[in-house]
């Protein structure tokens, strides 16, 4: 595979742009946007429309009920305590990349489905710590731009700070459709784990197993998808090229593992 590098370089480069309007007002809104939705990623955002359609489409499956999606947290990568050797620190949650296009760590996705009544979809994110961001790179936050990537309402985006107290509102309202439909939550060793999914679901009428909702959704892939799938197997094979022709009498292991990573990080594939 030939050597563009658009990834870490793009990325960087608008990264700090990013910082710089922090310090010199007035740079344009363009850069900052363009930052924030990581443009070097390998297969690009994900388009507006297919993910409202996803989210539509699910929350048709659901018919009424409150479905609540947990995004992933970050892996701790640093020995000894790494959760897995030589692993990226995030990969977003397969079915919350699937539906919001964004990787967010600890992001979380709630969908109100109404049988009767207008449908809602509310995106939470952590708020944004620009010192921390100084060091470590940007992150999108809860604010317009998130609203643009995702295919959401300003209103719909809102601080993870603010979730116990909308989730509340959303479940126990006098009008929630939870009442009647229950709450929705993927059966899964992280759903177990979760203390806040965990409260909403001893209080609900009644819990649901989201995953067959997702499974039989996700079954058949959309244009998206089937070119990011592609795209993957494209870096994948260029990696496995590398590490073949890096394998020698006497190479060693970590030698094959560098020829591999050369090829795979500069298109930062993530899962």
């Amino acid at each position: 595979m030939e050597h563009q590098y658009p990834g870490p370089v793009l990325f960087f480069a608008l990264c700090s742009l990013h910082f710089a309007r922090d310090l010199y007002p007035g740079t344009p809104m363009l850069v900052l946007t363009l930052a924030l939705l990581q443009i070097g990623s390998p297969a690009g955002a994900v388009p507006v429309d297919l993910l409202k359609s996803r989210r539509a489409a699910l929350m048709e499956r659901i018919g009424t009920g409150v479905a609540v999606l947990q995004g992933a947290s970050e892996r701790q990568s640093e020995p000894p305590d790494a959760d897995y050797a030589q692993d990226s620190d995030f990969r977003q949650d397969s079915d919350v990349f699937y539906l919001t296009g964004l990787e967010v760590p600890e992001s979380w996705l709630v969908l109100v489905a109404r049988s009767s009544g207008p449908d809602q979809a509310i995106l939470f994110l952590p708020p944004r710590e620009p010192e921390k961001e100084r060091w470590l790179g940007a992150r999108m936050g809860p604010g317009p731009e998130a609203a643009a990537a995702a295919g959401l309402g300003a209103r719909d985006v809102r601080s993870t700070a603010d979730m116990a107290k909308v989730l509340d509102s959303l479940v126990n309202g006098a009008d929630s459709p939870a009442k009647s439909g229950g709450i929705w939550a993927k059966r899964s060793g992280r759903t177990a784990g979760s203390e806040v999914l965990q409260a909403l679901i001893s209080k609900a009428s009644k819990a649901n197993d989201l995953l067959p909702a997702l499974a039989d959704l996700r079954q058949v892939k959309d244009a998206d998808e089937l070119r990011r799938l592609k795209r993957a197997a494209e870096i994948s094979a260029a990696g496995h090229v590398a590490a073949i022709k890096a394998a020698h009498v006497g190479a060693w292991e970590y030698e094959v593992e560098a020829a591999a990573e050369y090829e795979f990080r500069p298109w930062a594939p993530s899962g």
